[in-house]
Parts: structure tokens; C-alpha cells; sequence
């Protein structure tokens, strides 16, 4: 019964709110759907960044002002080492067989890649074994395709209302499925070498608009796990 109420009654209802509501994020600019940013410095790290939600850039004209961009300065502080963070804005849970072209093509020398599981309002109203599945396709994927030793960070689902405004009544849903999406991806990660679940739960939002402040704040609660396990790799992949 609480599935058929969550794909019949609620899902439609967030969804519709999500789409026309002031307060959503989906009526402002973004960047275009692939880019780069770069940190000049030595023995730089090449980083892919791909999903949806919150790498999507919303509010921001350029990658270089949005999460791409603040996740690079980040890491690049914490290593010493120089960064370039490819960024694609494709939803890989989405259902799709394939990776993108671009991705398949990043991979080949990538150090590392993070994940961010899409449009959260999307995915999380999936069920966690579909979520699972599509999840797991995507890391088939990304390790055959990429070097032996790439470390994938998968960052968690963040509680819904830290990144958009919600309306109350559908808070307690928002909260509780994206527990049970986060449940299956730290269970990928401790079966895969490799592949690390990074976990991220915004305090609050700076505001529709998507400012600096938002992104910066976002990047600081990410970055750290993924610059821990560059420098712990003694043989990266990329040199």
C-alpha cells in the first residue's frame, strides 16, 4: 500500500509542485550540460563529475561558479596538486543502457570520478531495488572503462528540503526515501573496491537563486573524502 501511495498520489503531486512551483529550482539558468574547470598546480588530478541534481549548476551561467568549480578549488587546496573537473550534467540513473559518449571518453584517464545520484525528485521515488540495479550498471560501467586504480564517490542522496524548498506535507516522505536510497548505495560501495560512499546533508539552503554561497558550502561537506583518498593513493592512475 505505501508504494502504490507514493507512485500513484505523492510522487505526481511533488513532481507537479517541483515543475510549476516559484520556489523550485527548475525555472532558472544553468550551465550548458558539459564543461570543465581547472586549477593550474602540479601533478594535477582529473576528476569526472556526472549526474544530475545538484552538479546540474541551477541558478549559475558557467560550471566554474557552481559545484564543478567550488569542488575543484576545494580539492585542489586540500592536495597541493593541480585539478581539472569535466563536468556532465546526465542523469545516469535514468534507466538508459549506455553511459553517455562523454562519459565513456573522460573515463579513459580519469583519477576519479563523483557521482550524484540525478534529479533527486526523480530518483527519489524510485524503488531502492531499481535504484540499486541502475546504480550498479552505472559502476559495471565506469570500472571497466576506467583505469584500474579510479576511486568512484558516490555522494549521497541529501535530504530533499536542504536543497530545495519542500511543502510540509511531503517532508516526512522526502526524508525517509532518501534513507532507504542511501542504505543501498553504501551497500555498492562496501562490496566494490574502490568505491566510496561520501556522505552529504546540507544544513540549510542559501536560497533559490543557487548563490556562490550555496555551492561553496556543498563542496566544503564533499570535497574532503575525495582529496583523503587522492593523496592516500600512492600509484594514481593519471600522473
Amino acid at each position: 500500500m505505501t508504494d502504490l501511495l507514493r507512485q500513484a498520489v505523492v510522487r505526481p503531486l511533488a513532481l507537479h509542485w517541483l515543475s510549476n512551483s516559484h520556489l523550485s529550482w527548475r525555472s532558472l539558468t544553468s550551465p550548458e550540460s558539459s564543461g570543465s574547470v581547472s586549477v593550474p598546480g602540479p601533478d594535477p588530478d582529473r576528476i569526472l563529475l556526472v549526474g544530475g541534481g545538484i552538479s546540474v549548476g541551477w541558478g549559475m551561467s558557467s560550471h566554474d561558479d557552481a559545484l564543478g568549480g567550488y569542488l575543484a578549488r576545494s580539492i585542489s587546496t586540500a592536495t597541493g596538486r593541480g585539478i581539472t573537473i569535466d563536468v556532465v550534467t546526465d542523469d545516469i540513473l535514468s534507466g538508459s543502457a549506455e553511459l553517455p559518449f562523454g562519459v565513456t571518453r573522460i573515463l579513459r584517464t580519469a583519477d576519479a570520478v563523483v557521482i550524484t545520484p540525478g534529479d533527486v525528485d526523480a530518483i527519489l521515488f524510485l524503488p531502492g531495488a531499481i535504484y540499486r540495479r541502475r546504480l550498479e550498471n552505472a559502476l559495471d560501467q565506469m570500472t571497466g572503462r576506467g583505469p584500474a586504480n579510479m576511486r568512484i564517490f558516490i555522494v549521497a542522496t541529501p535530504p530533499l528540503d536542504t536543497v530545495t524548498a519542500l511543502p510540509r506535507v511531503f517532508r516526512p516522505w522526502a526524508a525517509r526515501l532518501g534513507a532507504a536510497l542511501n542504505d543501498k548505495a553504501r551497500q555498492l560501495c562496501r562490496e566494490r573496491p574502490n568505491t566510496i560512499f561520501v556522505p552529504f546533508s546540507p544544513s540549510g539552503i542559501a536560497g533559490r537563486e543557487g548563490t556562490g554561497r550555496t555551492y561553496s558550502a556543498w563542496a566544503e561537506l564533499i570535497a574532503p573524502s575525495i582529496a583523503r583518498q587522492l593523496n592516500s593513493c600512492a600509484d594514481r592512475s593519471i600522473r
